[in-house]
């Protein structure tokens, strides 16, 4: 299987936080179920599952600011993913998560007409959610002018949801970029489907010299000790497949005699196809693809970088031409 990267549909609703939930179990669903989606955004936020709830960004407008305490005063957590900016039309802009705008008023950060206002507007968007928050705004009277929820076209401001399909292997260095990235990934717990593996078009080779990363030239052949025969060679393809299928093969023994799919999961090799959701403004988006499109990466995420960069150019192509090279 291939390494792909697509646009994830974000609705603005809390569908979203329902389909981002499920990729754990690699399900989505196209409407909301009034049952069992509210069921699943309750027991989510009733057991501090907060991620799906994440990926929602919202940016709020005002003349003075929406905090009520100094920007530092914030948990470490919450101003992690917090973007504030004074605007040049003379407002403040501040953008959060659904979970972290929730976060902030209930830790007494956003208050008064504020955080009433605040109350009113993501209601409206996420009925379901702010309820299990217990935040749902039942004031009618809200005072001064109306808080706006905007955009706002600054690249901290913009975010873009992808979905990656990969080799665990380049997701663990895609993971690496952490500053206002926040991921929903399927997980061998829940799934016991059948794995898909990266299959390289070549095998290439190690650099020559002192260079302890990258790759040069290309390997065809194994030099194994098989059948007691020294120096015996064998396709490198073919023993890459009998590696896998014989993995596979653990892994089904493991699950049919009972072993937790947390553990069996252990015998599968980092070629074992993953896939997740990746959200995140332009400005975090453009330093991973300037730094995965670069020479020097392993070409795998090299190709991630470069489909991330196909995803993102044409919705933004403007402000994203002003971060990412276009070659």
């Amino acid at each position: 299987m291939s390494i792909k990267a697509v646009k994830f549909p974000m609705t603005g609703t809390d569908l979203d936080a329902v389909n981002i939930a499920r990729v754990s179990f690699d399900k989505f669903n196209d409407t909301f179920d009034e049952k069992k989606d509210v069921g699943l955004i309750k027991y989510l936020i009733s057991h501090g599952h907060w991620t799906p709830m994440a990926h929602n960004r919202i940016t709020f407008r005002s003349l003075y600011g929406t905090l009520n305490k100094p920007y530092e005063d914030v948990h470490p957590d919450l101003r992690s993913h917090l973007v504030n900016r004074y605007g040049e039309d003379g407002y403040t802009y501040e953008r959060h998560s659904l979970h972290g705008w929730v976060q902030l008023i209930k830790a007494g950060h956003v208050t008064g007409f504020e955080g009433t206002s605040i109350c009113k507007i993501l209601t409206g968007m996420f009925p379901v959610a702010m309820g299990a928050y217990g935040l749902t705004n039942t004031n009618p009277h809200v005072r001064g002018d109306k808080l706006d929820a905007v955009t706002y076209k600054h690249p901290d401001f913009i975010d873009v949801s992808i979905q990656e399909t990969v080799p665990i292997f380049v997701a663990r260095q895609d993971f690496k970029h952490k500053g206002m990235f926040i991921e929903n990934e399927v997980s061998r717990r829940y799934v016991s489907s059948e794995p898909e593996f990266y299959v390289p078009e070549v095998w290439r080779g190690k650099p020559e010299g002192s260079i302890k990363q990258g790759s040069a030239g290309v390997v065809e052949e194994l030099v194994l000790h098989s059948l007691g025969v020294d120096g015996y060679k064998e396709p490198i393809d073919e023993v890459y497949k009998e590696l896998i299928e014989d993995s596979f093969w653990v892994y089904q023994r493991m699950l049919e005699n009972g072993v937790a799919p947390e553990m069996a999961r252990m015998v599968l090799p980092q070629s074992m196809i993953t896939q997740y959701i990746r959200t995140a403004s332009l400005t975090a988006w453009s330093r991973m693809v300037n730094q995965r499109k670069d020479p020097h990466a392993q070409v795998e995420i090299q190709d991630l970088a470069t489909q991330v960069d196909s995803v993102i150019r044409p919705m933004h192509r403007r402000l994203w031409s002003s971060l990412v090279e276009d070659v």
